[in-house]
């Protein structure tokens, strides 16, 4: 048995039985049965085979090992306080799938509904923006040959990846299975990164092939090249174009990344999210 009134400050006590302080007691390392204090700073560690009661504070450096119970005013009250005032609906796992089917499924559906949005979108923009006099120009170039057939092979695209949102939309909406609500959901994420990728492509072979025609047909381009007199001169003037045509790609593709984030950047975000926490249903 060991008491004290005062302070105690030692580096290392040892107690068969009882220790009893009325005050404070600091000490780096503590190895005891039984502890009865008010107050009691351990800063390494505390080992306690039976009981802990502390009326006031306890505060431990590093680690601390009860084997059976720890008791203290301040710890009970913040307990109950926390069960009285907490209240975490209990969700079983079908119930969780349930919640995640819904969101799942209502992700996928706006994926659909922004993508036809952005058609729209992008439709009125064309149209608003459209240039007579470069219209014009584009017509007397007589490059319908080339021109209507890239059009339609891409509006014939859009139409596929429609159509797929659509069906991914359909089939997690209905599917009543784990596994296959998993599998429609990476089938949707791939189809909209297909999508972009499409997308930017797409705009690519378009610039390039605008550039194509323009410089094979421009009447003012041809004024000038007529004055040349050395080759070199048609690489600077053709290196100068090639230069503009990068930047301007590379302008369009941050710009168009930048918008598919925003866009389905986030929902993808979320079915991703979805995908794991179905991935931990399943283990």
């Amino acid at each position: 048995l060991a008491k004290f009134n005062g302070d105690i400050l030692t580096e290392d006590l040892k107690v068969n039985k009882n220790l009893e302080v009325n005050n404070e007691a600091i000490i780096k390392k503590l190895n005891t049965n039984d502890i009865i204090t008010k107050q009691l700073i351990v800063e390494n560690e505390a080992i306690i085979n039976n009981n802990l009661v502390v009326d006031k504070k306890l505060i431990v450096g590093d680690s601390l090992d009860v084997t059976e119970k720890i008791i203290t005013s301040e710890l009970e009250i913040l307990k109950k306080d926390w069960q009285k005032n907490q209240k975490f609906p209990k969700l079983s796992k079908k119930e969780i799938y349930r919640l995640l089917h819904k969101k799942s499924s209502s992700i996928v559906k706006w994926i659909f509904i922004l993508s036809i949005i952005e058609f729209c979108f992008w439709t009125l923009i064309s149209l608003l923006m459209k240039d007579e006099d470069a219209q014009q120009r584009l017509d007397g170039y007589d490059a319908d040959h080339i021109i209507i057939p890239l059009m339609i092979s891409g509006y014939i695209i859009l139409v596929y990846f429609f159509v797929a949102f659509y069906n991914n939309y359909k089939k997690i909406s209905s599917t009543d299975s784990v596994k296959l609500l998993m599998k429609n959901i990476l089938n949707t994420r791939k189809t909209v990164k297909h999508y972009v990728l499409f997308n930017l492509i797409f705009l690519y072979i378009s610039i390039i092939v605008g550039i194509i025609i323009e410089v094979s047909n421009s009447v003012d381009l041809k004024l000038i090249t007529a004055k040349f007199t050395d080759t070199a001169d048609y690489f600077i003037l053709y290196g100068f174009v090639a230069i503009l045509t990068l930047l301007m790609m590379v302008l369009l593709t941050g710009i168009l990344l930048g918008f598919y984030y925003l866009v389905y950047g986030l929902l993808l975000k979320r079915l991703k999210k979805n995908y794991k926490v179905l991935q931990e249903l399943e283990q």
